[in-house]
Parts: C-alpha cells; sequence; structure tokens
C-alpha cells in the first residue's frame, strides 16, 4: 500500500525496479506520487508561485546515485502568475550503483519527501519512505515496478517523441515563445541593429519580388541558427552539470572584445570611411563556380561551363549579406528577456532537449517575423523612396547605434581589458586618417570619444547618496536574514551587458519618487550582478523559473511567494506593486 503524506491527500510511494540487485549493476528506484485531480504539487523550479517538491535519498554503504529524473512538469495559471507542477499519477526516477564491492545483505534506502499540495488552499505535505533490496549474485525483477496506473517515467519508458512534439503543451510552449521574441523587436537590445535592417528594407524595397523574399528567408535563417545554436550550447552545458543562463556569451570576455571591434568596424563602413569587402559578394568565388564540376564530372574531366549551371551553383546567389545581418541581430538581440521571453526560457531549461529546442525555435521566428512577412509582401514597403544620395546620409545615421553598442561594449569589460581594446579601436582610426587625410574630422572626433569614454570610466563622479538606492550584493543567506526581520526586500538580477537592464536602471531605479518611496518603507535592495558567470545568481534564477536578465523580484513581509515583475519597468509600475 501507498504511504499517505499529509498534503491534500496525496499518496507518495517508493517502487525499486528489482527485488534482488546483482553487484556492479544501475538500477531504478521510481517515487510514485498519486494526486487528486483538483490538486497539483509543485516542479523545480515551480515558477512564480509555490515551493519545490524535493526528494532527499538516504542511501546504504555501496550504493550511489546516479542521476534523479522528473517528467515534463505542467503549466498551471494562479491569479494571473504561472507555475509549474504536476497532478494526477506522476513518477519520478532515481538511477542508483550497486558497486562491485558491495557486500550481499538487505540493503535499505530511506526517501524523505515533501511537498507543497494546492487546490483551493495550500497544505505542505511530507512523508519518509523505507524501501529495501536484496544483494545476491543473480539479480530479480520487481513486478509491481510495471504495474500500476503511474505516469510513464523519464528516461525508462520515454513518451513518443511525435506524441511530444504533438502535445498541447508544446505547442503552448511555442506560441508563448514565438510572442516573446516578436516583442523583442522593440526592447533595447534590439535597437543597435534598427539600422542595417532599416537599410536593407531599403536597398530591397526596389528589387525582383523573388529576390526579396530571398533576403528575408536568408535574414530569417541567420537568426534562427544562431538561436538554435545557443540554445544547443547552453542545454549541453546545463547536462555537463555547469550553472548557466541566457546571455551566457557576454559573461565570456573574449567573445565582448570580438564583439566590440566587429561593430566598430561595421560602423566605419557605415559611415563611409571604408568600405569592407561585401559579404554578399562571397559567392561569386571560383569556388562556388567550380564547385558542383569538381564534385559531379568525373575524373580526368575538365570544368566546363555547362557543368557549372548545374549542382552547386545556387550558392553563388545566396544572398550572404542578409545571413550575416540576421546572425548579427541574434548575437546583440539574446543577452536579454523581454516579456512572455522569461517565462519560455525557463520552462525550456526544465524541459526534454525536443521541446526546449522548440521553444528556441520559436523565440528565434518571432524575432525575425516582422522581417520575414515584409519580404514576402513587398508591396507593402513600397512607398519607401528610391535609394539615392539621401541613402548614404541615413547610413551615416544608423552608425550612430553602432558606434554606442561598441562603448557599451567597452564599459562591460574589465577596465585593463577595455583600455587596450580602445588603443585598437584609436589605432584603426588614425590608420583612416594616414589613408586618405580628407577624412580626418571623422577619425578626430572618434579618437576623442574614445579617450573621453576613458577618462569618465575611470574617475567617479560623487553623487549625493539622497539621490540613489542602497543597492547591497545579493546573496541567499543576506536575503534570509532580511526576510526574516520582516522587511520588504527588492532584488535586481542585473547585468552590465543587458541593455534592458540599463535602461530600467535609468528609467526606474534613478527616478527620485522611487528612491523616496523605498527609503520612506524602509525596503532593502540587493542587486544580482550576473555580468560575469556567478552559479549561486544562476541558482537562484533557476528557482524562480527565469533564465536571464532582467529579472526583478519582490518580497512581501506577510507573503510566501515572492511577486516577479515584469523584464521592463516604469517607476508608475515599480511602486504600484510595492
Amino acid at each position: 500500500m501507498p504511504f499517505v503524506g499529509k498534503g491534500m491527500g496525496v499518496e507518495v510511494e517508493a517502487i525499486p525496479e528489482y527485488k534482488v540487485v546483482s553487484p556492479g549493476m544501475d538500477f531504478d528506484l521510481a517515487i510514485c506520487f498519486r494526486i487528486p485531480r483538483e490538486v497539483h504539487i509543485y516542479a523545480d523550479p515551480p515558477g512564480q508561485v509555490g515551493l519545490p517538491t524535493t526528494v532527499q535519498l538516504l542511501l546504504p554503504r555501496g550504493i550511489e546515485l546516479i542521476k534523479f529524473s522528473w517528467p515534463s512538469p505542467d503549466i498551471f495559471k494562479e491569479n494571473g502568475m504561472v507555475s509549474y507542477g504536476y497532478t494526477g499519477n506522476v513518477r519520478a526516477l532515481a538511477k542508483l550503483h550497486a558497486s562491485h564491492d558491495i557486500d550481499r545483505s538487505k540493503k535499505c534506502i530511506n526517501s524523505k519527501v515533501d511537498w507543497l499540495a494546492c487546490g483551493t488552499n495550500c497544505v505542505p505535505g511530507s512523508v519518509s519512505l523505507n524501501t529495501c533490496v536484496t544483494v545476491d549474485s543473480a539479480s530479480v525483477r520487481n513486478q509491481n515496478f510495471f504495474k500500476g496506473d503511474w505516469l510513464k517515467p523519464i528516461g525508462y519508458e520515454k513518451d513518443n517523441d511525435i506524441d511530444v512534439f504533438l502535445s498541447k503543451k508544446t505547442w503552448f510552449l511555442f506560441s508563448l515563445a514565438f510572442l516573446g521574441g516578436l516583442i523583442l523587436n522593440l526592447m533595447p537590445c534590439v535597437l543597435p541593429m534598427i539600422g542595417i535592417k532599416i537599410l536593407s528594407f531599403m536597398k530591397q524595397s526596389q528589387e525582383d519580388k523573388t529576390q526579396i523574399r530571398l533576403h528575408g528567408l536568408f535574414f530569417s535563417m541567420g537568426i534562427i541558427v544562431v538561436f538554435l545554436i545557443l540554445g544547443g550550447v547552453l542545454l549541453f552545458i546545463r547536462a555537463v552539470g555547469i550553472e548557466a543562463g541566457w546571455g551566457f556569451q557576454l559573461q565570456n570576455e573574449p567573445f565582448v572584445v570580438f564583439l566590440s571591434l566587429l561593430f566598430w568596424i561595421i560602423a566605419l563602413n557605415f559611415l563611409g570611411i571604408w568600405e569592407i569587402p561585401s559579404i554578399s559578394r562571397l559567392g561569386e568565388l571560383r569556388f562556388f563556380k567550380n564547385l558542383s564540376s569538381i564534385i559531379r564530372l568525373p575524373v580526368g574531366v575538365e570544368p566546363n561551363e555547362t557543368a557549372n549551371k548545374r549542382g552547386f551553383s545556387f550558392l553563388a546567389k545566396i544572398p550572404y549579406g542578409s545571413l550575416f545581418s540576421g546572425m548579427m541581430v541574434s548575437i546583440v538581440a539574446t543577452p536579454c528577456t523581454g516579456p512572455f521571453m522569461g517565462t519560455a526560457l525557463g520552462v525550456a531549461l526544465i524541459s526534454p532537449p525536443l521541446i526546449a529546442m522548440m521553444i528556441f525555435f520559436g523565440l528565434a521566428l518571432g524575432l525575425a517575423s516582422p522581417f520575414l512577412i515584409l519580404s514576402f509582401f513587398p508591396d507593402w514597403v513600397k512607398g519607401l523612396p528610391r535609394p539615392g544620395v539621401w541613402m548614404e546620409r541615413f547610413k551615416r545615421i544608423c552608425s550612430i547605434p553602432l558606434f554606442v553598442t561598441t562603448f557599451w561594449l567597452l564599459w562591460v569589460l574589465p577596465r585593463n581589458t577595455a583600455s587596450w581594446v580602445s588603443g585598437i579601436l584609436i589605432g584603426l582610426s588614425l590608420l583612416i586618417f594616414m589613408r586618405d587625410r580628407k577624412h580626418w574630422v571623422i577619425p578626430a572626433i572618434l579618437v576623442l570619444s574614445i579617450l573621453g569614454f576613458l577618462s569618465s570610466s575611470l574617475i567617479k563622479t560623487p553623487v549625493s547618496n539622497d539621490l540613489l538606492l542602497n543597492w547591497e550584493p545579493f546573496s541567499k543567506q543576506r536575503l534570509i536574514e532580511l526576510r526574516a526581520a520582516n522587511r520588504t526586500v527588492f532584488v535586481n538580477f542585473t547585468a552590465s551587458w543587458c541593455l534592458t537592464c540599463q535602461t530600467n536602471k535609468v528609467t526606474t531605479f534613478l527616478s527620485g519618487k522611487v528612491v523616496k518611496r523605498f527609503r520612506e518603507l524602509n525596503i532593502a535592495t540587493l542587486e544580482a550582478d550576473w555580468t560575469k558567470r556567478d552559479p549561486s545568481i544562476t541558482e537562484a534564477l533557476r528557482k524562480l523559473g527565469r533564465a536571464g536578465v532582467p529579472t526583478s523580484v519582490i518580497y512581501l513581509p506577510d507573503q510566501k511567494d515572492p511577486i516577479i515583475l515584469p523584464e521592463l519597468l516604469t517607476p508608475d509600475l515599480l511602486l504600484k506593486e510595492i
């Protein structure tokens, strides 16, 4: 008979896969939950509300835990907030290993299970289960392990991939991710790339419709490829036990250096200072023209003009410039999260790989969709003026956000690194002057701008404490202490490379009425700086059901669960919640 806990009729049972295990073998221990239909328990992370269900195993000598797996959670909406959990019959698996030198005797495993069951109200539950197996030379299966109406466990009787793909939950998450990607087009992180996107429209507005659609498809492909690569790398990093979250690439200093140099070069190109060989002309290289004949013609037969027109000649027509632009948009956009995107990413990191990659694909498709739709309906942009001298002027204006992005990336870097990277940028500007002295004004301005940036970043301007919030470094222990003192606590998960985070800082956290109200209510403020990889902050985000920044959380003294605020804040929105 199953053991019954105290949490609203939730039944829990521990069932071993084998009654008798032999030395050196792996076996499963199933922790089975039978949950009433109107009740649910929470996953780990639980989302915006609830407490995670935990299982603590006390193992005898000779038996060790390999991994613990849960099924993919369901999504629940409670008072406008999203949480993840389980209802009905659920089975989690502990994969165990019996060592080769284990002594042949009876071995008992103690499982301490804690949960919070919620229906019309919420009641915590707890139970200790004691399960024994015998160790002998010949193993014997436990038939009860394969009986009952428990949900199929992860890692043993896996759901069919097609069933997972077609499930309503998967497509709901995909829709949520698509909406988050769509809104991401309006977030500050994408602003530096708006000029590139607008110029692409203007250049293509007078082209053949087929060519315009080709540009749109490859621009979208660039976005999707980068999102899927980043998503796959993130899942792999977490699978090998390294705590990481969305935007992890900008926690890597060499990558930030590379980006700053790349944006500087592109910005100079937009100014017309020098011309970068167009990546879109890559297809004209002899390699692509002769590739089909090299591969398809028999040995000893020389390539000819007819052969060049077959096979791989399509590579010469690919709009590589649009593909590159799409990839750049993704690289700049991915560090930040927007509305709906934070929830989608949080679910992705606790879901099976198939569902997780569907979520990443949905985010990318949402980000690419405006450009893709306009490319398939080019008549919508026919009102744009024809390319001319005015476009060159507009192109120079579009270089401004690219230069600003470069300074932003320099600000993210440690000061010593920013100094030598700035030296390289100054060198590039001086080379331009030596190459063509008629452009001396712009290089001079750029050099002075870099020197001014370095000076301002090294010299701290004194600011009155009355105008600032009193931020303390975030730590789990400090949060516990402040909550124990019955204080309202505001936690801001942020990073220097997150433009949305910096927008919140300027528009909200430096607002006079916000600072005044926080001081009046004696609200404690903790800053979780995620600029560099910090496993404790990553873990805190995971428990909140989030995978990236910005994330802003309020802990009220009379509420157990935190209030998770929208990604983009305003003073009025923040003050309303406290």
